[in-house]
């Protein structure tokens, strides 16, 4: 008898989840909210065409549309006067403020210029390549910008099959749920909000940890390696540019830990001798040295950044669970990147 039930419960227990499962396929979940990515060949994933989203956070409330080319920005035109291309990720891309509040906006209205902003969240150093091959030079800019993110940018190369040079581009996404089982994506979405809910209250920012292995004072071979791959990288995205008729301009920034005083100390502190096993600032050092070497002129976004944090943490610069700049960075970043264009398209 007590078989009997067990096999009965059992049964039950798979019904109920098939039926589950049946009715999340039938409405379509995962809803479309914030999944903006669409396959792509160069790449293996950019947004897709025409979207128009909500996105609504604890911390922001925003539209999110994209261009017919799958760009968060206005339709591109007939170029008229000077251009520049943006190439960059979440960051460049806007993730928590409105089209008109994200530095390219800004930028483009100080500058009276064309940007087009072809940022996409999730894109690294590869897919930045990989796109400008492609797609960018096509667009014939007269500059092109690349936000480089140092917190994922360089640590995230190379895992697809080489190409013709040798390197790897980036990984094939979708975010599309395929044959995945839709229990299993709700089981991870309320995963995440478990973690988001859990952590609401920690005041500490800690980089991933393959970030982390890239600040090691002793690097290992895989940061080593990573390094030599953002050296690589860098050097076929500047060639590439450079057959285009163009030039190309790197600005380059650090994790929210490196900027944020208060945020650093949190860091350090959380476990004695981090201070002796990380330098925080080591991948600003490797990287600025490499662009120099290669000839590529870039400008550091830290410094302004981290001196408006140290005259007032308020209005913060970071959105505190979602990581990506506020407001008020991206118009920080605006003015810094109009002091250094200005000259050059003057």
């Amino acid at each position: 008898m007590l078989g009997f039930r067990i096999a009965l419960l059992v049964a039950t227990s798979i019904i109920c989840l098939v039926i589950a499962e049946v009715l999340l396929r039938w409405i379509q979940y995962p809803l479309d909210e914030r999944s903006p990515w669409a396959p792509a060949v160069a790449t293996g994933f950019s947004y897709v065409a025409n979207a128009h989203q909500r996105w609504t956070t604890g911390e922001y409330d925003i539209v999110f549309e994209t261009n017919s080319v799958g760009f968060r920005d206005d339709e591109i035109g007939k170029k008229e006067g000077f251009r520049i291309v943006l190439l960059g990720d979440s960051f460049a891309s806007g993730y928590g403020v409105q089209r008109e509040e994200q530095f390219a906006d800004v930028l483009e209205a100080k500058l009276q210029v064309d940007i087009v902003n072809t940022a996409t969240g999730g894109w690294d150093l590869e897919h930045q390549y990989h796109f400008f091959k492609s797609r960018g030079k096509q667009l014939d800019p007269d500059l092109v910008l690349y936000a480089m993110y140092l917190g994922n940018d360089i640590v995230k190369n190379g895992s697809r099959p080489q190409d013709d040079h040798g390197i790897k581009p980036g990984p094939r996404r979708t975010d599309q749920p395929g044959r995945t089982s839709r229990l299993f994506l709700l089981y991870q979405q309320a995963s995440r909000a478990l973690k988001y809910r859990q952590t609401s209250f920690r005041r500490e920012w800690i980089p991933w940890p393959p970030y982390l292995a890239m600040c090691e004072i002793d690097l290992r071979p895989q940061a080593t390696r990573d390094y030599e791959t953002t050296r690589a990288y860098l050097e076929l995205l500047h060639d590439e540019v450079k057959k285009s008729g163009s030039e190309l301009l790197v600005a380059y920034f650090s994790y929210r830990t490196v900027v944020e005083r208060a945020a650093r100390e949190r860091f350090l502190s959380l476990r004695p001798g981090w201070d002796l096993k990380y330098d925080l600032d080591k991948p600003v050092r490797i990287v600025e040295e490499q662009l120099k070497e290669l000839g590529i002129r870039y400008v550091d976004l830290n410094p302004r950044l981290e001196a408006a944090d140290a005259e007032s943490p308020l209005p913060p610069l970071y959105f505190f669970h979602d990581g990506h700049w506020t407001p008020r960075s991206h118009e920080i970043v605006a003015a810094t990147l109009h002091d250094v264009l200005k000259p050059m398209i003057d």
